[in-house]
C-alpha cells in the first residue's frame, strides 16, 4: 500500500500510470497534479485539495473523495464506480 502523510504538499506532481491503490492522503495538497491512467482504487483522499488535477483515464473505483476540493479537476474517461464524492466541491 502506498501512503502519503497528512497535509503533505505536493503541487503539480506527475503520477501518470502509477499504482496508488489504497493510498491514504487526508488533507493532502495535490493541486494541479496529474493522475492520468493511474490506479487509485480504494484511495482515501478525504479533504484533499485536488483543484485542477487531471484524472483522465484513471481508475477511482471505491475511492473516497469526501469533502475534496475538485474545482477544475478533469475526469474524462475515468472509472469512478462506487467513488464517494460526498461534500466535494466540483466545478468542471
Amino acid at each position: 500500500m502506498c501512503r502519503v502523510m497528512r497535509s503533505e504538499k505536493i503541487r503539480g506532481g506527475s503520477w501518470g500510470r502509477a499504482r496508488l491503490t489504497g493510498i491514504r492522503a487526508r488533507r493532502a495538497y495535490l493541486r494541479g497534479s496529474r493522475f492520468n491512467r493511474a490506479d487509485l482504487s480504494g484511495a482515501r483522499l478525504v479533504d484533499a485539495d485536488l483543484r485542477g488535477a487531471d484524472f483522465e483515464g484513471a481508475i477511482l473505483k471505491g475511492a473516497d473523495l469526501t469533502r475534496a476540493r475538485l474545482e477544475d479537476a478533469r475526469f474524462q474517461g475515468a472509472d469512478m464506480e462506487g467513488a464517494d464524492l460526498s461534500g466535494a466541491d466540483y466545478i468542471p
